[in-house]
């Protein structure tokens, strides 16, 4: 029998089989958020898992076959930093970051509708995004501490 993520009756999500070392093996299925992105990552504090399922994020202890954390609905990529002990999740519009202890940042919005050719440089996330007047424009985050140094939506001064 599985273990249903969140709590309740749900139709098939996202099957993990998680293997502990000191326990038994067991199933999870977890209900999908709103993007099709689904992923199982190690957890920075090199204990529990993040299931990523259709877009929604669960943070597992896999020994006690629990919940942590859950949030998201719409992520579309995640970034493992194992050399800064971050996982950085990639929204439509936004960024979260997760450090050994939970949840560090959320960037400001960076885009209007989308991205593309996002990527890790160094200690920064980049890529682009769509804004207005529809075209993409460049973005940079910083990873420690969520801060966009370039590109956040900027025509909110223009508009009532």
């Amino acid at each position: 029998m599985y273990v249903p993520f969140p709590e309740g009756n749900h139709s098939e999500g996202y099957v993990v089989e998680f293997l502990p070392e000191s326990d038994k093996a067991w199933v999870g299925n977890f209900k999908r958020g709103l993007s099709k992105f689904s992923c199982v990552v190690n957890h920075p504090d090199e204990i529990d898992f993040i299931v990523i399922s259709g877009g929604e994020v669960y943070v597992v202890d896999p020994y006690q076959r629990k919940l942590v954390d859950t949030f998201g609905g719409g992520i579309t990529a995640v970034f493992a930093i194992s050399e800064m002990k971050l996982t950085v999740f990639q929204g439509q519009t936004y960024f979260y970051a997760y450090g050994p202890n939970g949840r560090l940042w959320m960037s400001d919005r960076v885009t209007l509708d989308g991205m593309r050719n996002v990527r890790q440089d160094g200690k920064k996330i980049v890529g682009e995004g769509w804004n207005v007047p529809d075209s993409w424009h460049a973005f940079k985050i910083d990873l420690i501490s969520g801060k966009v140094e370039e590109g956040a939506i900027e025509f909110r001064a223009e508009h009532p």
